[in-house]
C-alpha cells in the first residue's frame, strides 16, 4: 500500500490484455481515501506495438473538481510480479479546463454584435442600396 496526499493506493497485480498487434501489461491499482473509503480502480498500462516496434506508457487518471490523481506504471518485473509506479496529485486541473470554456464563451459573447450594431449595419446597407429605412417604398 502507498499512502500519498489523501489517498491510499493498493497494487493488486498485472494482467495481460494483449492482442495480435500490441502487447499490453495493465496494472490494477485500487484507490482508497485516507479514511478507507473505496474510490475505485485505476489501470495504468505499458504497451508495445509490434509493427513499428514502439513502446508506450498509458497513464491512468482519476479526475475530480479538486484534483487529478495520475498513476503511471513505470516498470514491471515479471519474475517477482512487482510493479514500480510514479504517482502525482495535481490540484485544480479541472478548473483550468472549465476556465478555458468560460473564456471562450465570454469571448463569443463579447464579439457577438449587439442589437444597436446590427440595426446600424442594416441602416447603412439600406442607405447604400437607396431604400428607405422606415419601410416605405422608394
Amino acid at each position: 500500500e502507498l499512502p500519498i496526499a489523501g489517498y491510499v493506493l493498493r497494487y493488486e497485480g498485472v494482467e495481460d490484455a494483449s492482442d495480435p498487434h500490441v502487447e499490453i501489461l495493465r496494472a490494477r491499482v485500487a484507490v482508497f481515501s485516507d479514511s478507507g473509503e473505496s474510490l475505485g480502480m485505476v489501470y495504468p498500462e505499458k504497451r508495445f506495438y509490434r509493427k513499428p516496434e514502439q513502446p508506450t506508457t498509458e497513464v491512468s487518471i482519476r479526475s475530480t473538481l479538486a484534483e487529478d490523481l495520475y498513476v503511471i506504471l513505470a516498470s514491471y518485473e515479471p519474475e517477482s510480479g512487482l510493479g514500480i509506479f510514479q504517482v502525482y496529485v495535481n490540484p485544480l486541473i479541472a478548473w483550468m479546463w472549465i476556465g478555458g470554456w468560460v473564456l471562450a464563451l465570454g469571448t463569443g459573447i463579447c464579439v457577438w454584435p449587439s442589437w444597436a450594431e446590427r440595426t446600424a449595419v442594416a441602416t447603412e446597407r439600406a442607405k447604400a442600396e437607396g431604400t428607405p429605412t422606415d419601410g416605405r417604398p422608394a
